[in-house]
């Protein structure tokens, strides 16, 4: 409503004079009562006289000039009787004016109110689009692989502003008593898109989480690859002090990423096939490590004299242990000291290709050279077993063990095969 129309309305109201009051009626009246009294009194007093015959007055001349009088005065109280009720008219009027005023201030109260709801609905469900289409870009953003962390601050900021949108829209509806249905169908309306909104946003969190999570997966997975690979390539001067101090760390670091891994809600399948990858690595690198870290131990050999089934005293293991020639037959020692010769000569030449080689490395190269010297021998010797079983007996006192056995009766010492089949047979297994 503008300030033009409201100078029209109360144009008429405001031209009106307030009218100025005069005498009190209830004087006017209380005089005319006293007087009509006197009056009667006089008129009974005149009838009185003339029933007993002692009248003098001939005539009600001054009796009527008063009442002509009084006749004025009391047509002057009718009329002011007549305004009087005018008067409570217009109170009546008056009083049902203001109440109507005072509702109309109410009703205009309730629609201001009603009014400023509905701005904050709207304006909160602007929100809400807004937040929906801001969610959506930053999903558009990470799958194109575009950096996202300024939309992730003004996600944040907008989450914050349009909470205190809905509460403020949620409490002015549930303690105001709020009656118009277009309100409440849009606070439903509001409350249903706020709920939806806060689940995607929750599960927004949880994937920031878990991207945040796989980031260190990927970090943590790097390092125990790097020391994985470090324990792989070391040479014989560092792989000791690399063995002490990666492999507790290497420890600590799977079952950190095992234990983030069941404490995740949602299971990626290339994180759990790396992590079980690296645990199988881990698994077969670290037998591979024991059994060397064993072998080179001085109490490695220890167990396997705990479980020969000869029994002597410490100084007979001692001398046995030490002095070859005590421990085996003549046989044995012949064999053994050929077979020491090969070995030197083997080591001459793998001495230059083994310098710069890992104790693993040489572990396994050992190895595969041991079974393929075993191939070697089954396969020459395969013809020959039937009819030399002395080569048996020769082979198994030839075969290298840190056992001590007790020394060989000469009694069971086998006779010197003369045939050139054993003897060739004899031959190829010392080597």
């Amino acid at each position: 409503m503008t300030v033009s129309q409201e100078d029209i309305l109360y144009s008429k109201l405001n031209t009106l004079e307030i009218p100025t009051l005069g005498e009190s009626l209830e004087n006017h009246i209380q005089d005319i009562i006293e007087w009509i009294e006197i009056g009667h009194l006089t008129a009974f007093e005149i009838e009185q006289r003339m029933k007993q015959d002692d009248m003098d007055i001939q005539t009600l001349g001054p009796l009527e000039l008063k009442m002509k009088e009084i006749e004025k005065l009391i047509e002057n109280c009718i009329e002011q009787t007549e305004q009087s009720h005018k008067t409570i008219k217009l109170q009546s009027e008056w009083s049902s004016l203001k109440h109507f005023i005072k509702s109309l201030n109410q009703s205009i109260h309730e629609l201001n109110i009603k009014r400023e709801i509905r701005s904050w609905m709207e304006s909160a469900l602007i929100g809400i689009d807004s937040l929906s289409w801001m969610i959506f870009n930053f999903y558009e953003k990470r799958q194109q692989h575009l950096p996202f962390e300024n939309l992730l601050v003004d996600i944040d900021q907008q989450v914050a502003l349009l909470f205190q949108e809905v509460e403020r829209c949620y409490e002015r509806m549930m303690t105001g008593k709020i009656e118009d249905d277009d309100l409440v169908r849009k606070h439903v309306l509001i409350q249903a898109r706020w709920e939806s909104l806060r689940l995607e946003i929750d599960e927004l969190k949880m994937e920031l989480k878990e991207d945040r999570w796989l980031v260190v997966f990927g970090q943590v997975s790097d390092q125990v690859e790097a020391m994985m690979n470090a324990l792989e390539n070391a040479d014989s001067y560092s792989w000791d002090t690399k063995y002490r101090h990666y492999t507790p760390s290497i420890d600590k670091m799977l079952a950190m990423l095992g234990n983030g891994i069941a404490a995740r809600v949602s299971k990626d399948s290339v994180t759990l096939a790396r992590h079980e990858a690296l645990i199988r690595r881990w698994d077969k690198l670290r037998a591979t490590m024991d059994f060397h870290h064993r072998s080179i131990s001085p109490a490695g050999s220890e167990p396997l004299m705990a479980t020969t089934s000869w029994r002597g005293s410490p100084v007979d293991r001692g001398i046995l242990r030490y002095s070859p020639s005590l421990r085996s037959s003549p046989i044995e020692r012949s064999v053994s000291e050929s077979r020491g010769r090969e070995e030197r000569k083997l080591q001459k030449r793998t001495s230059k290709s083994q310098l710069g080689s890992s104790p693993i490395e040489r572990s396994v190269s050992d190895s595969r050279r041991y079974e393929q010297e075993e191939t070697k021998i089954q396969k020459r010797a395969s013809r020959s077993q039937l009819r030399s079983p002395t080569v048996m007996t020769m082979r198994r006192a030839a075969t290298p063990s840190f056992i001590p056995r007790p020394k060989t009766p000469h009694t069971e010492i086998p006779a010197r095969p003369h045939s050139s089949m054993t003897r060739k047979s004899t031959s190829l297994y010392t080597k």
